[in-house]
């Protein structure tokens, strides 16, 4: 869902006057920021801090997610600003 998404629910609206048909339901999505994760298109990232250690030498760490925990393994000489992609994690 994209933020200003419109889903639109025929003959759900209003049915207060007899003698008219029922409108239509309609339901605009307004996503609010997440404090933890951010949203570009149809990826989420969020910022890692890490150790000077585990950047420097690599590391597995565990993150949780929004439902989920997963592994993930940092390269050695990992540097400020480095992505790392978990694939199909999405919904």
């Amino acid at each position: 869902m994209k933020n200003g998404t419109i889903l639109k629910y025929l003959d759900l609206g209003d049915d207060s006057y007899a003698d008219i048909p029922r409108g239509c339901l309609n339901i605009i999505i307004h996503i609010e920021p997440h404090q933890k994760y951010t949203r570009k298109g149809d990826d989420i990232y969020m910022i890692l801090p890490l150790n000077p250690f585990d950047a420097i030498l690599g590391s597995t760490i565990s993150i949780t997610f929004i439902d989920s925990t997963f592994k993930i393994k940092i390269p050695p000489n990992s540097n400020t600003g480095t992505e790392i992609t978990k694939l199909y994690s999405g919904f």
